[in-house]
Parts: C-alpha cells; sequence; structure tokens
C-alpha cells in the first residue's frame, strides 16, 4: 500500500534539512506542522489497514513515531484527528475536481477532466483511495456529513450537463445524484479489490457511468471514447 502524504511533504525531506536530521532542529512551528502531518498520514494509513473502528490513538502515535501525550496536543480525541484528515482528504478530491472548470469548456470535457482529476489523484495515493470509498461512510456520523457535502459538490457540477441537456430530453432532477452513485460503485469496486493504483484506467467506465442518464447511450460512448484521449481534447 501506498503511502499517503498531505502537502507537507516526506518527513524524510524535512529531516534532511537539518544538520542532525533530527525534528527538534527545525523551529518550532515547523515541527509542529511536520508532527501533525505525520500525525495524518498516520490516521488516514491506520484507517485503511483497520477500519476506523478498530484503530486506536496508541496505533496512530506509533505508525506517526509520535507520543500518545504529543498526539493529546493536537487533537481532541481520536475522531478529532479522523475529522482533520478527512477534511484535508476531501479538500484534495474536490480540488482535483472543480480545478477542472473552465468557463472556455464545453460541461462534457469538464467532467471527463473532472473525472480524470480525481481518478488519478487517488491512483497515486491508494491509501487515500481506501479511506475516501472504503471508511468513510461507516467511521462516524460527521465523517459521514463530510463524504456526503462532498458528493454534493459534484453533483451540482454534474447536474449542470442535465439542466444543459432539458430541451432535448426531460429528466428528473435526481438524475444526476443517481449517475454519481454509479461512479462511487465502479470506484468503490476497484477499491475493494485492492486495485487503487490502476482507478485511471477506468476513467472510460467513469465517464459514461456519469453520462448516460444525462445524455443517453449514444453520447455517453462517445464522451467514453474521447477520455480514452490523454489530451482529453474535444467536446
Amino acid at each position: 500500500m501506498g503511502n499517503f502524504r498531505v502537502c507537507m511533504g516526506d518527513e524524510s525531506d524535512i529531516a534532511s534539512s537539518t544538520p542532525s536530521g533530527h525534528l527538534e532542529a527545525l523551529p518550532e512551528e515547523a515541527e509542529s506542522a511536520a508532527l501533525r502531518a505525520r500525525a495524518l498520514n498516520a490516521v488516514a494509513e491506520c484507517c485503511a489497514e483497520r477500519g476506523y473502528a478498530a484503530t486506536t490513538i496508541a496505533h496512530i502515535s506509533e505508525r506517526a513515531g509520535i507520543s500518545n501525550r504529543q498526539f493529546n496536543t493536537m487533537f481532541r480525541d481520536k475522531e478529532d484527528a479522523y475529522i482533520a484528515m478527512s477534511n484535508m482528504v476531501l479538500g484534495e478530491l474536490l480540488t482535483a475536481a472543480t480545478s477542472a472548470y473552465s468557463p472556455d469548456k464545453p460541461l462534457v470535457q469538464v467532467v471527463r477532466d473532472a473525472a480524470r482529476g480525481i481518478l488519478g489523484l487517488m491512483g497515486s495515493r491508494p491509501t487515500f483511495a481506501k479511506v475516501a470509498f472504503l471508511d468513510y461512510r461507516t467511521a462516524t456520523p460527521r465523517a459521514l456529513q463530510l463524504y456526503q457535502s462532498g458528493v454534493r459538490v459534484l453533483v451540482s457540477l454534474l447536474d449542470q450537463v442535465r439542466v444543459d441537456s432539458l430541451e432535448q430530453v426531460p429528466l428528473p432532477s435526481s438524475a444526476a445524484r443517481g449517475a454519481i452513485g454509479g461512479a462511487e460503485a465502479l470506484l468503490r469496486n476497484e477499491v475493494a479489490a485492492g486495485r487503487a493504483e490502476q482507478l485511471p484506467r477506468i476513467l472510460p467506465e467513469v465517464v459514461y457511468s456519469c453520462l448516460v442518464p444525462l445524455m443517453g447511450q449514444e453520447e455517453a460512448l462517445r464522451q467514453a471514447r474521447l477520455a480514452e484521449d490523454p489530451g482529453g481534447g474535444g467536446s
């Protein structure tokens, strides 16, 4: 399983920036940020391996190389640490999706590019994918709420395709949510089967799943074929 890394970077890079190679030599603020990054990475890794319920603070602290006391100075409890990690994960996922938007792009190309961004991000971080698709929904009610808020953003993006299609085919407002549900199922099955690193290869299937309820089979197939092009051009 790949390591889950946050924006702070690999701790080996941080350690090598000091003569002694120890975090203690860092300024206080940088040391605190590095410890928090290690703890959040450890939360994700432990929960991906064990599940939230079976993960303890001791597991997280041991994986992060910190003491329980240090953990308790950063987080109120295990759930607080999990929610902090979840916010980080969902923030990166939504950035990958929403950065695909441009007013100059056709909406279907935005959907293809957003799906490519999400699959690429999760494929490069299999621990990230496992936590996001196998653990969030059952971990805690707060984590489920965060997951659902992220889904709503993606539904809102996809719903613009439905709105644009209304002149041709009347579609219910629930169509976009159903389409996202189909894509979720595809991703979850791949991650559960241990193929998180291979997620980018199912981009055409995800694009098809997202668009077929909104645009029909013929157009969804055309968009899926366009998704196979690494350049992602065309509409």
